[in-house]
């Protein structure tokens, strides 16, 4: 294409890394939104949330987004003894299910950046096994489909001829492009790996796994979507049962753009209370803070300074995730 740029695009590039997923500041509270096989880890939830990057940059991204899970429990059957003339039921909690959960869940998100938006929805089976009296490994298959579109309103191209001039037509190929139907959907399948004790967490999670080899479109839009590797893992210290301290990594990795880089450190208090920092490599440092409820209702928030020559032209971002746990 012939164009020089997209204007609306150049500042999505710098502060995502060129990511085509996007960034969470709260991924320490919210592993499953990044690695599903984190579900059988804890009660059946449902989460919603927002985020807002680089707010006053224009055109800058916002994502929004729910999920949540269930938890699969399975039905056991009683025991009666023949040789009792009054047998009662004898209720028996098998050794399969005790090394053994199972998890259904999902995930719908919206992310518009700039004259680009994405819709995906997908469904997830995750599945854990205890190995020993420490250790479990889980996993998790993520199957969905996401539609992916271009606003043609929102983009503000260059005049090849005269760059200080708006766009009145000319080039061929943006002209079919924006006039055909600005959407196209492909299948996405996801797979996650994670290996955890008591204190400790590693996980690998792989997202568009299928590419652009299983997709839809009536129009001429085409979107290359990339593999995206995540790497997550996380540290647990308990300070005589009145803090817990959290030390989290993220690394995620779309070709061929270099590595992002998250490191979080996060304090939880008895009383529900937690607060903590995030600092992403080169992009921003987040400031977070939240509070739970019973151990049901979740709420956190985060703002974040942007780190770079960016931060002359925004004001940062935030996000807020609400969740209830059952």
């Amino acid at each position: 294409m012939k164009l020089i740029a997209f204007i609306s695009f150049i500042g999505i590039v710098v502060a995502g890394k060129a990511q085509q997923l996007p960034q969470f500041t709260q991924f320490g509270n919210n592993v499953s939104l990044i690695n599903a096989s984190n579900f059988v880890n804890d009660k059946s939830s449902i989460h919603i949330g927002a985020r807002s990057q680089m707010i006053g940059f224009g055109s800058e991204p916002n994502s929004s987004f729910v999920y949540g899970h269930c938890l699969l429990k399975k039905k056991s059957r009683p025991n009666y003894n023949p040789q009792i003339r009054i047998s009662k039921p004898i209720p028996v909690d098998s050794a399969e299910q005790k090394i053994m959960r199972q998890a259904i869940g999902g995930l719908i998100m919206k992310d518009r950046y700039g004259a680009f938006g994405r819709i995906h929805v997908s469904g997830i089976y995750n599945l854990g096994i205890k190995l020993n009296y420490h250790w479990k490994i889980n996993g998790a298959i993520k199957l969905g489909i996401s539609s992916l579109g271009f606003n043609s309103d929102k983009a503000i191209p260059l005049n090849v001829n005269d760059p200080f001039s708006p766009y009145i037509g000319g080039d061929d190929e943006y002209d079919a492009y924006t006039s055909s139907n600005g959407r196209a959907g492909n299948l996405d399948l996801g797979a996650s790996i994670m290996i955890q004790n008591e204190s400790f967490k590693f996980g690998l999670a792989l997202d568009q796994l299928t590419g652009n080899s299983i997709g839809f479109s009536s129009g001429s839009v085409f979107y290359n979507q990339k593999i995206h590797t995540a790497v997550f893992m996380a540290y647990v210290y308990e300070i005589e049962d009145l803090i817990k301290i959290e030390a989290m990594f993220l690394g995620k990795k779309m070709a061929p753009t270099p590595l992002s880089m998250d490191f979080t450190l996060k304090s939880s208090f008895p009383n529900g209370l937690w607060g903590g920092v995030n600092y992403r490599h080169n992009s921003a440092l987040g400031i977070m803070g939240g509070v739970s409820i019973n151990n049901r209702f979740r709420l956190g928030y985060s703002f974040d300074i942007i780190t770079t020559r960016l931060q002359s032209f925004s004001n940062g971002g935030h996000e807020i995730i609400l969740g209830y746990a059952f």
